[in-house]
């Protein structure tokens, strides 16, 4: 009984799977760029919605190299970048549990004129977060 061999990788398969890299990459990069940006609230939110997209492309990604044969000095890089995604969507995520917290705040630092009145901002924030985690 011979073994049966795996069907050839194609060139148009490793392609394919490089086009999913990129996907990924390019929109965990726009997901890590939003993330940077000083945007008025709830736009922060929209980072960890892209990171998680990219978390999702990264998996498929992955899984499409190693179906293609290719990529395999890039798999961890590209395993790294997933954990990357996994950790940005989930602390820009975690502001949507404190949805109210965070509003409260973003409409104090719009109305800040100073540097002591974004300071008292940020103390009230810590001091809302501290008190709904039953922290100090």
């Amino acid at each position: 009984m011979a073994a049966a061999r795996p069907p050839e990788q194609t060139d148009a398969d490793r392609a394919r799977a490089m086009g999913w890299v990129r996907a990924f990459g390019a929109t965990l990069l726009l997901g890590v760029g939003l993330g940077v940006v000083a945007l008025p609230w709830p736009y922060p939110l929209l980072s960890g919605v892209i990171c998680l997209a990219a978390l999702v492309l990264g998996v498929v990604a992955l899984a499409r190299l190693r179906r293609a044969r290719a990529g395999r000095a890039l798999r961890p890089a590209l395993v790294a970048a997933l954990v990357l995604a996994g950790v940005l969507s989930a602390t820009s995520l975690t502001q949507a549990v404190f949805w109210d917290e965070y509003d409260r705040y973003g409409r104090c630092v719009r109305s800040a004129l100073t540097e002591q009145a974004q300071d008292r901002c940020r103390a009230q924030l810590e001091n809302a977060l501290g008190d709904r985690l039953g922290v100090g």
